[in-house]
């Protein structure tokens, strides 16, 4: 049985693995990379109190995926990463992952969030348009051969 919690500082030793396996397919060599900037970022705003909150999906004691939503400056609150281990991905995962995550929003009268999304994963994109997200800009990435878009969603 999955089940879905609030991140616990515990969690920290898992998350890399899973951040791995949920994207390595798509950056590649970089993946290590983003990975370990994603859990300092996470780290630090866990030590200077950004509001915000991880939701853990979890089986047999074992974190099979997890999503961020996060206050990025004043006005703006970030959503993502949503990352799903392969195995378990079109099991609904993803979608009570982001459930949570615009539950959250809404209780803290969040009026609408963004996410970046690389436009390479069109099976991401068309989940976030499938819960309403809209496509506002598109950008160049870091990563030769990715580019990003800009999704926001309004509550």
């Amino acid at each position: 049985m999955i089940s879905y919690r609030k991140f616990e500082n515990k969690d920290l030793d898992q998350l890399l693995s899973v951040y791995l396996q949920g994207f390595s397919a798509l950056y590649g060599d970089t993946t290590q990379q983003y990975a370990e900037e994603f859990l300092e970022l996470y780290e630090s705003a866990l030590i200077e109190g950004v509001e915000g909150e991880m939701f853990i999906a979890e089986k047999d004691n074992n974190i099979i995926g997890f999503a961020v939503i996060h206050q990025e400056s004043t006005t703006e609150f970030k959503f993502g990463p949503i990352v799903v281990v392969p195995i378990f991905q079109r099991r609904g995962i993803g979608s009570k992952l982001l459930q949570l995550c615009i539950n959250f929003a809404r209780s803290n009268r969040v009026k609408q969030f963004y996410l970046k999304v690389n436009d390479n994963n069109q099976a991401a994109v068309a989940f976030y348009k499938k819960f309403g997200f809209s496509i506002i800009e598109a950008f160049p990435s870091d990563v030769e051969g990715h580019n990003f878009l800009k999704m926001v969603y309004t509550l």
